[in-house]
């Protein structure tokens, strides 16, 4: 180790800047849910770099994002750059390598330091046993908190409570993979995203009032007995017996593999359009041209020119509007009813509020309010009854008792109205509003049955955009398309590059399974062990390298194996009493019967992933439904779409 002047220092940080600048991290297709793995490229002070493609060692200022590099010592992996105030993940030695896919300058008291998120193999990294179970996204730890937190004593989770707890929404297969350390295929809260889960719901036949749980049927898949043996026979160390187990695991999915390796965005997306066998989805992709998708790029694959002078008409108006008036290009698309709507959600009201710029759609959101309005401003449960026997009429007695058994206002409302569905609607926007939803949000989770869906995506751009021009500007696209186009128009505003467009546009008619498999295999690069560790999760890899020199069924996924522990870890406060009647417990056991001991799938893989339709076994069951936006693509009007 040596030093370097202040002088040659402030050079450094100098030439590092405009590096960095010109730097761009590889897009993940979900952020949230790709894995951190931060290491130092350098130390404090020190040019020299821990990474090198060729002896001897160059220096950190010359790595690029991108690079494909080799570690030159061994050294701790974290969290984030710089982050020495929790525990390491683990550690990765000399001679591993690792694809540079971000790049970080930190500045220090003592200089300059360049840190490096790297895509590496999980069997290359020795995690941190001592931290317990393996490291878990903030996302996942937010998931099993919220669970823990609604079934405490008894409690019931359901899918709106968890949505209401964690700002996503949650499938019983993203529940169970959350908590084992695999992907946390959580939804986003978004209109795209509520299309994407809405069709899940139906494949699990469930609704947002219904119990969510962990449920045992939706573990990833691992491997069997065979293929352990196997590779055992034809390896002659523990890293290319994992790599060779993990390869078998994933070859339902070889061709979106082939996909995940191709060096570019819009090569990834060409193949995986091609691989859908989806003759309306590879022209939407080749009309699209490559490249990050755009509104623009969306409106273009319309071929009526009357739509696409009607968005430069609105661009225009956006562009020649001030500011507070440039809204008004895009509301005046809308029927006046949703005008109204808009502009009283766009004018700061109070999450108290909220349910009445609904009012003018609904004489019974207009009750609704009223009376709200009138219960919240009574100063005791008397006062209360008369507000609601003065609106109302009917039988005092049977009012008192809404009011008794009810503390929100709205609640109170709700049951002297008798349960409306125009009620019940209200009462939930109102309980998004207090869970901290912004505007967008109560348009696209709480509008349902008041406002179309062209409506709610044009209105939940326009709030989302604020006053910002440019993205009011952008909107127009969605503003002028037809329904389902315009959450095309949704999803290349929201994407990370053409592979998130992609998952996001099929999303709504995908498989699950399939979906989280193409974001790992993306993730992973196509490394076998990676895509096991993010489909199955890193538990079921690390019991994995047990089997190469124990006993199946005992020494590696046996009835107590890593994947049950760390289940019974996450939920131990649930697992006490009532004994074996307990639903966590139940849960637990059965994922234990699945995973290990002589009747789990290590012996009889069939049992549970022998369905013809099931995505492992009949992989092109892609984007199904007859229906779907890809497979019917005249149900876009107008009808000649380019794809």
């Amino acid at each position: 180790m040596y030093s370097i002047s202040f002088a040659m220092q402030r050079i450094a940080v100098v030439i590092f800047t405009l590096f960095l600048t010109h730097t761009a991290s590889i897009a993940c297709p979900i952020p949230q849910r790709c894995d951190q793995y931060w290491v130092a490229a350098q130390d404090v002070g020190v040019p020299l770099s821990f990474f090198s493609v060729i002896h001897p060692q160059r220096d950190a200022a010359l790595l690029e994002v991108g690079d494909r590099l080799l570690a030159t010592t061994t050294m701790n992996v974290r969290r984030r750059p710089g982050d020495f105030t929790s525990p390491i993940i683990g550690t990765m030695k000399s001679g591993v390598s690792v694809l540079v896919q971000d790049v970080k300058l930190l500045s220090t008291a003592k200089g300059p330091q360049i840190w490096l998120r790297v895509r590496v193999a999980e069997t290359s990294i020795q995690f941190n046993e001592e931290a317990g179970q393996p490291v878990l996204s903030a996302n996942a730890q937010k998931v099993i908190s919220c669970y823990r937190q609604l079934s405490f004593a008894g409690k019931t989770a359901t899918v709106l409570g968890m949505y209401e707890c964690s700002g996503s929404w949650i499938t019983p297969r993203a529940l169970l993979l959350c908590s084992i350390g695999a992907a946390c295929a959580t939804i986003d809260d978004t209109i795209e995203g509520r299309a994407i889960f809405d069709s899940f719901l139906k494949q699990y036949n469930l609704t947002k009032d219904s119990a969510l749980s962990l449920d045992a049927k939706v573990i990833p898949r691992v491997p069997n007995k065979e293929t352990i043996e196997r590779c055992r026979s034809e390896s002659t160390n523990r890293e290319a017996f994992t790599t060779c187990v993990t390869r078998s695991m994933s070859q339902s999915f070889d061709a979106v593999f082939e996909c995940s390796k191709k060096f570019t965005e819009g090569e990834k997306l060409a193949c995986l359009a091609t691989q859908t066998q989806d003759g309306a989805f590879k022209s939407l992709v080749g009309c699209l041209a490559g490249g990050k998708p755009s509104p623009d790029k969306v409106l273009a694959c319309a071929t009526d020119p009357a739509i696409v002078e009607k968005a430069d008409d609105i661009r225009r108006c956006v562009a020649d509007a001030t500011t507070s008036n440039a809204r008004d290009c895009l509301l005046t698309q809308l029927g006046d009813e949703e005008q109204v709507v808009a502009k009283c959600l766009l004018s700061n009201k109070s999450s108290v509020d909220v349910p009445n710029c609904f009012s003018g759609v609904s004489p019974e959101f207009q009750r609704l309010s009223e009376m709200s309005n009138c219960v919240r401003e009574a100063e005791n449960n008397a006062d209360k009854t008369n507000c609601l026997v003065s609106n109302l009429g009917g039988d005092a007695a049977n009012l008192a008792t809404c009011v008794n058994k009810n503390g929100e206002a709205i609640d109170v409302a709700v049951c002297a109205l008798g349960g409306s569905k125009e009620a019940q609607i209200a009462q939930k926007m109102l309980r998004c509003a207090k869970a901290g939803r912004d505007a967008a949000s109560i348009l696209a989770n709480c509008s349902e049955g008041v406002l179309d869906e062209k409506s709610r995506q044009t209105l939940g751009c326009v709030v989302g955009a604020g006053g910002d021009k440019a993205r009011l500007a952008a909107c127009a696209a969605g503003t002028v398309l037809p329904e389902d186009a315009a959450r095309l128009v949704g999803c290349a505003t929201s994407s990370q590059g053409p592979t998130s467009f992609a998952l996001c546009a099929a999303g709504p008619s995908m498989n699950e399974e399939w979906r989280i498999a193409a974001e790992c295999a993306v993730q992973s690069g196509g490394n076998p062990v990676g895509f096991a560790g993010c489909t199955a999760g890193r538990l079921t890899v690390r019991e994995l390298t047990k089997c190469f020199t124990g006993e199946i069924g005992k020494d590696c996924f046996g009835p107590n194996n890593t994947i049950v522990k760390t289940l019974n870890n996450a939920y131990s406060d649930l697992t006490k009493g009532p004994g074996e009647n307990n639903e966590i417990v139940r849960a637990i056991k059965a994922v234990g019967d699945i995973t290990g001991g002589p009747n789990s799938v290590i012996n009889n893989p069939g049992q549970i992933w022998g369905d013809e339709n099931s995505v492992f076994n009949n992989p092109q069951q892609i984007l199904g439904g007859d229906n779907s936006v890809f497979n019917n693509p005249s149900q876009l009007e107008p009808r000649n779409w380019r794809f």
